[in-house]
């Protein structure tokens, strides 16, 4: 089945960040999928995808409603006769929508994280619940319940495509000296990785360290923007522990840093699609220690591939910590056991299956629509 997509996403993130899409889309280009990417004009995967056959457009869409990118997508469409648009945040959906009016066309949009999707809501009809949007493709399945929540008639067109990595990403990697960090060599290191957002609950990460008194070998490493900010250093202050922080702004190989730690932590209180950083770390063998925000359950089951707790609850952390702190087979059971969760259940194959399969349906049904419209 010959099946011609455009994708519209901004490809100018960082390796890291675009990697698991990337790669699930030059599986489907093997599998016969003829694609075209619209991307941003300082995307610095252009050439990249034009080595691998991959037709590009570059033009940065510049809103919700860009008359310019709609009118660019129309031509696209028409000229390469396009079946599928792809579109991987909302701007590319809301200009989608308004491009494919009286085209037979199918557009798929991405959620990956929980919320902001409301009937209520203009932005919301205007992008992923407008009636043009075929599929509402959910990195979880609690992104994809929050959504059919929203949905009034054909709630199944919310469906679930994790997002699929590769376990060779994660190998060689060289963890960060402790010297680099400041961290002494024996610590027992508690990391995280996020940025400085009220929904990943970093405060409660850091109150973690008022239930541990006295365990002054256990050290905390903090990467993220605003995390070396001084709102930041002053809830540290106020901990027993406050001279076992250790906070970076935003690094480029935080893989390494997360390599360097005992522990890795996800503080989130609501909006986890399917958390990246969690990924990363069960794809290092580092045991982790997980709230049940959004889709976090779906990585960790608890005490089978890591320590789940609730949000907003320090104390919790703080017992996890101990947990893994006073067992060695407990650290290795649980490493191991999330390093083949994510080897089994999210990798780039199943992905680029799933979307393979959704792709098929939505040519099928623009088939029947022709014929429909034949008769």
């Amino acid at each position: 089945m010959n099946i011609r997509t455009l994708v519209i996403s901004s490809f100018k993130g960082s390796g890291i960040s675009d990697r698991a899409q990337i790669a699930s889309m030059l599986k489907m280009h093997e599998y016969g999928v003829d694609f075209h990417i619209l991307l941003n004009e300082k995307s610095p995967k252009k050439d990249f995808f034009e080595e691998k056959g991959i037709l590009t457009t570059s033009y940065t869409i510049k809103g919700k409603i860009d008359k310019k990118a709609v009118r660019l997508i129309r031509e696209i469409v028409r000229e390469h006769r396009i079946d599928i648009i792809h579109c991987f945040n909302n701007n590319a959906t809301t200009n989608a929508v308004q491009a494919a009016r009286k085209l037979n066309i199918k557009i798929i949009s991405y959620r990956g994280f929980t919320g902001h999707v409301h009937w209520y809501k203009p932005s919301s009809l205007m992008n992923n619940l407008h009636p043009r949007v075929a599929r509402i493709a959910c990195v979880s399945n609690a992104v994809r319940n929050q959504v059919r929540s929203q949905l009034w008639r054909n709630k199944k067109k919310a469906i679930t495509i994790y997002k699929g990595h590769d376990i060779s990403w994660y190998q060689n990697i060289i963890p960060t000296s402790r010297k680099e960090l400041g961290v002494p060599e024996n610590a027992f290191l508690i990391g995280i990785v996020a940025n400085l957002r009220p929904m990943k609950g970093i405060r409660y990460f850091i109150d973690s360290a008022n239930h541990l008194k006295g365990h002054y070998d256990i050290h905390f490493l903090l990467i993220g923007r605003g995390m070396d900010s001084d709102k930041v250093q002053q809830q540290i202050n106020q901990t027993p522990l406050k001279d076992n922080f250790h906070t970076f702004g935003f690094r480029q190989n935080v893989l390494n840093d997360v390599a360097a730690c005992d522990v890795a932590v996800n503080s989130s209180i609501k909006g986890e699609g399917l958390s990246k950083t969690i990924i990363e770390a069960m794809s290092l063998k580092k045991p982790v220690i997980a709230t049940t925000a959004g889709g976090n359950p779906e990585l960790i089951r608890n005490h089978e591939t890591g320590l789940s707790i609730p949000v907003k609850n320090p104390e919790a952390i703080a017992d996890g910590i101990l947990e893994y702190k006073h067992s060695g087979e407990l650290r290795q059971k649980m490493a191991e056991s999330g390093f083949q969760h994510i080897a089994t259940h999210f990798t780039v194959e199943q992905t680029a299956r799933q979307t393979m399969d959704l792709y098929k349906e939505l040519k099928t049904e623009l088939e029947l629509n022709l014929k429909a419209k034949k008769k």
